[in-house]
């Protein structure tokens, strides 16, 4: 379930078509919800997923999976919660930068997590190599707070391109395999434990097929052993 939203839900009562589209967006940030339990420690995941609305537009989802702080000690068990920001911008570093100040507010309070959020969706989003400056009251402090928030290159399909870990979990037998199936439009699945791992090989390889223009689908799964 969302349990905060900007704008409001009630806010978007009257526009049904978009609305939907939101309700819906809990199950791409839990896409193995049937596997999602209570836990007392897990890693933290950032990932992302392209999210068509009920207008056929396309826009970018990243999220940041984590575990909320303990209410108690010793750590009692908890479900994760998600962060989702919808954009049309590209640019998975800056959302990643993003989520870690949120989640460090989050820590000392949900309002001051949800201000910052508030402060930044109203701002308008930073140029290629360039940055903004989001103001808020950083609850903790009660003060008023000014945060950078940056574009990392100027060149953002080149984000969170990592190759080296790309090699290290497909290998390089596997990774030819790969692109040979690819360049001859065939259909693939991939099947990862980490949703974190999913979005960096598919990013990868996305971007080593860049400038190419065959009509290639790519299928992906996330399934846990």
């Amino acid at each position: 379930y969302i349990s905060w939203s900007h704008p409001p839900l009630r806010v978007l009562e009257e526009e049904q078509d978009r609305l939907a589209s939101i309700n819906s967006l809990p199950m791409f940030c839990f896409p193995d919800v049937d596997l999602v339990e209570q836990v007392r420690k897990m890693k933290t995941e950032t990932y992302c997923f392209v999210f068509t609305d009920l207008q056929a537009q396309n826009k970018f989802g990243y999220c940041r999976r984590f575990l909320p702080a303990p209410k108690q000690n010793p750590p009692e068990k908890r479900f994760p919660v998600v962060y989702c920001m919808v954009t049309k911008l590209r640019s998975f570093e800056t959302f990643s930068k993003i989520f870690d100040q949120v989640v460090e507010l989050r820590d000392f309070s949900s309002a001051g997590a949800y201000s910052f959020l508030k402060a930044l969706i109203e701002q308008n989003a930073p140029k290629p190599a360039r940055s903004i400056t989001v103001k808020y009251i950083n609850a903790k402090i009660g003060n008023l707070v000014d945060i950078h928030v940056a574009r990392v290159t100027a060149d953002q399909r080149f984000e969170h391109v990592d190759l080296v870990h790309v090699l290290n979990k497909l290998g390089s037998k596997l990774l030819v395999e790969i692109f040979i199936n690819l360049l001859v439009e065939r259909k693939l699945l991939f099947v990862a434990e980490c949703l974190s791992d999913l979005t960096t090989v598919i990013h990868s390889i996305m971007q080593l097929l860049y400038r190419y223009t065959g009509r290639a689908s790519t299928f992906l799964c996330y399934l846990r052993r």
